[in-house]
């Protein structure tokens, strides 16, 4: 029973964050998406065969259903490049931990989002050109300090700690304090 319970804690965490009523939260899908991925893999090889049964069984579907994490729609990822906190670093760790560091499939799919990206920065400047945004570019650039709710924080700690399963959130969060929560402009990709 506790295997199955933290089996089903996976997907429990993930529709209470894909959806939430409350926030507007288009930015972490992507993450929940590869989550899933993620633990579904992780648990298609596991030693106990009712857990990997449906696990295998799962995995096959979700697969279906998504048509492979290459073929996602983009905007979904997108969406998460918007978060002003995470940028594109959000997602190369999604394509590294999806498809290994370095790879030439993470390398591949960072190239497609970012070359979106710029599609869609061009149409935007093209249609917008000569309108005044009344920004300044002498302004100074204000520092975001990457940084999480205690309750998202204590969430995680739950799910991690007590059911040692896989979630982008919180290799995120490990890899900025790996990096020492660094001062970021709104620039920086």
């Amino acid at each position: 029973m506790e295997k199955l319970k933290r089996f089903l804690v996976i997907f429990y965490n993930n529709t209470l964050v894909v959806s939430a009523s409350l926030k507007v939260n288009s930015y972490k899908c992507y993450g929940e998406i590869v989550t899933i991925e993620r633990n579904l893999t992780s648990l298609a090889c596991n030693l106990v065969p009712d857990l990997k049964l449906k696990a295998e069984d799962m995995l096959q579907k979700f697969l279906k259903y998504w048509d492979g994490m290459k073929n996602v729609n983009r905007m979904l990822i997108l969406a998460s490049i918007i978060d002003h906190r995470r940028k594109m670093t959000y997602p190369n760790l999604c394509f590294e931990k999806l498809y290994g560091k370095d790879s030439k499939e993470a390398k591949e799919m960072s190239e497609s989002v970012l070359d979106l990206l710029t599609s869609m920065f061009n149409e935007y400047a093209g249609r917008f050109k000569g309108v005044s945004t009344g920004y300044s570019q002498s302004k100074q650039t204000k520092y975001v300090v990457v940084q999480e709710s205690q309750d998202q924080l204590d969430r995680l700690k739950l799910v991690v700690e007590d059911f040692r399963y896989f979630r982008m959130d919180s290799e995120y969060m490990n890899l900025i304090d790996d990096s020492g929560n660094e001062l970021r402009d709104e620039l920086e990709m």
